[in-house]
Formats: C-alpha cells, structure tokens, sequence
C-alpha cells in the first residue's frame, strides 16, 4: 500500500513539473510549460538586461476560452533574483487570443545582484512555465562636483 501511494505521489510531481526545461535562446528567450489542458508560454525580448532596461515580457496560454469561468482568469508573474528575493508580482488580463505581455524595467533597491534572474507565470494551478535571463548591475556614476576659490585682488575689482 505505501509503495502504490509512493507512486501516485511521484508520478503526480513529476507530472507537475513537466515542461520546464524547454528555452529557445535566440531573439526573443521563451519557455514552454504545461500542466492540465494546453500549454503557456513565457519569454523576454533579450536574454540579458543592465540597469535601467525595461523587460518586456509576454507569452500565450494555449486553449484559453474566454467565456469559459474554468478557464477566464489572469496570468500569474512572478519575477525572482539569483538570492531568491522577489523581485515582483503581478496579475495580467488575457487577450481574446490567450496572450499576454508587459514590461518591467531593470531598477530600483531589489535589483542588487549580478546574475540569473527567473521569471515563473502561471495560469491557475496547474499550467505553469518559466524562463530565465542574465541581469548586469550597472556600475554607480559619481558626480563630483569641484568647487574653486578665486581670489580677486582689490586692484583687479
């Protein structure tokens, strides 16, 4: 009895992750996840940003029908730092077509490391994919400002 439950677990964690692992890294970086009826997809315009970028990401929900309540719901972002900090969160309407897009920009206190930053979305509970992209932390401009003493004679008053 304990091996068939063992088994149900695993096939039911394996199948929950399932479709993760999928990135096409050309132009536009996008990930393929899956989980219950369709796909979603995820994917950003550039596979690395600096400080001060806006990160475009948009991605599509497979058999998405907009006048069925199973299925008429938002998309879930969710955008995570190499440290595992949360960077954001957001919940973006559906278009007629099952797609979805918006933009991010790259600053603020929460963007502190250099690295792999993950994207993960999420349409209900169990259609999920994400995608990752490199984020370079600008180095700091200082301005210095100099101030100068001139000294003026009273002759040349």
């Amino acid at each position: 009895m304990k091996a068939i439950l063992l088994l149900a677990l695993t096939a039911i964690i394996l199948s929950q992750s399932y479709g993760f692992a999928y990135a096409d890294h050309g132009g536009n970086h996008y990930a393929v996840g899956s989980g219950g009826i369709g796909t979603i997809t995820v994917g950003t315009d550039s596979s690395s940003y600096t400080t001060g970028e806006m990160i475009n990401v948009s991605g599509f929900v497979s058999e998405y029908d907009e006048s069925d309540p199973f299925k008429n719901f938002d998309m879930t972002l969710k955008l995570v730092a190499p440290n595992g900090n949360i960077i954001t969160i957001s919940q973006l309407p559906l278009t007629s077509d099952g797609s979805y897009s918006t933009f991010i920009p790259a600053q603020g206190p929460l963007w502190k490391y250099d690295g792999d930053y993950t994207v993960f979305a999420s349409h209900g509970s169990d259609r999920n994919a994400s995608t990752t992209f490199t984020f370079i932390l600008a180095p700091e401009v200082i301005e210095e400002v100099i101030e100068e003493e001139i000294e003026i004679s009273e002759e040349e008053l």
